[in-house]
């Protein structure tokens, strides 16, 4: 008897283990930020070397309060470069924690800063005029050239490209105003001076994340290039939260190993009998 009973104990401990190892190994949703963004207001490509502002990153799992990551860069930053010539550099990025996030970054006047408001807008304010210096023949003269972006958990984001009272001057004289609202990858030839993207778009992780630059610009007869205020927001996801099994069901999983040890006991005893 005390046999049986080493063999039913043993039966129900397979069991009880077997049950406990199936909860224990059932797949659970992977854990992912709820929100991301990045900002960044410059990064300039000269004579093979690269000169940027340090990416400002903001992440929000959900289970903080709202991250912010910002930063108003000096143009020293940058080393000796001929390019930018007068303003400010901004970048500001923003994580929720309800699954949104926002960006914004690029060039305001001197002494200009950017704030985000309540609802992820970008504002540039203040500043004396920013001017961008193209090799001595043309020259772009803004208030604030700017990218922003915001995204949203289960939705598709969006960007937006501020370019405020912006103009070309070619040699002096004016060639081209730059402020009104433009589609995105728009493109804009200065013959022998160089080639400009206005809006510049892109999706770094997939559809669900966007990046923006508002300004892109390549040199001709140079290998001067940059890109000016580069904003980008998502891939943003809602948390999965991990099943824990409950009181009640891991009760349920132990009294089926104890049924199942007790009736096998029981076919045993029975067994045996027969045999005799």
């Amino acid at each position: 008897m005390k046999r049986l009973q080493r063999i039913a104990a043993r039966g129900t401990a397979t069991a009880v283990g077997a049950c406990l190892l199936v909860l224990l190994v059932q797949p659970a949703p992977a854990l992912a930020n709820t929100s991301t963004a990045r900002a960044q207001a410059v990064t300039l490509t000269l004579l093979g070397g690269t000169a940027a502002t340090p990416v400002s990153a903001a992440d929000n799992n959900g289970e903080q309060e709202t991250q912010i990551s910002g930063a108003a860069p000096t143009l020293g930053l940058l080393g000796r470069q001929p390019l930018i010539t007068a303003g400010a550099l901004v970048q500001k990025a923003v994580a929720y924690p309800d699954g949104t996030s926002t960006s914004c970054a690029g060039l305001v006047g001197t002494g200009g800063w950017i704030s985000v408001g309540a609802d992820g807008s970008c504002t540039a304010s203040g500043g004396g005029g920013l001017q961008i210096d193209l090799a001595g023949l043309a020259t772009i003269k803004a208030d604030a050239i700017i990218a922003s972006c915001r995204a949203a958990a289960g939705q598709p984001p969006a960007a937006e490209v501020t370019l405020a009272n912006a103009s070309v001057l070619l040699l002096g004289l004016p060639l081209r105003d730059l402020s009104p609202a433009t589609a995105p990858n728009t493109g804009l030839d200065i013959p022998g001076v160089a080639t400009l993207v206005v809006n510049a778009r892109s999706a770094p992780a997939d559809p669900a994340s966007i990046r923006a630059t508002a300004l892109r610009i390549s040199q001709a007869r140079s290998v001067l290039a940059a890109d000016l205020g580069i904003a980008t927001c998502g891939e943003n996801a809602v948390i999965q939260p991990v099943p824990v099994p409950s009181l009640p069901v891991v009760g349920a999983v132990v009294g089926a190993a104890l049924w199942f040890g007790r009736h096998r006991l029981r076919d045993l005893s029975s067994t045996l009998r027969m045999a005799r």
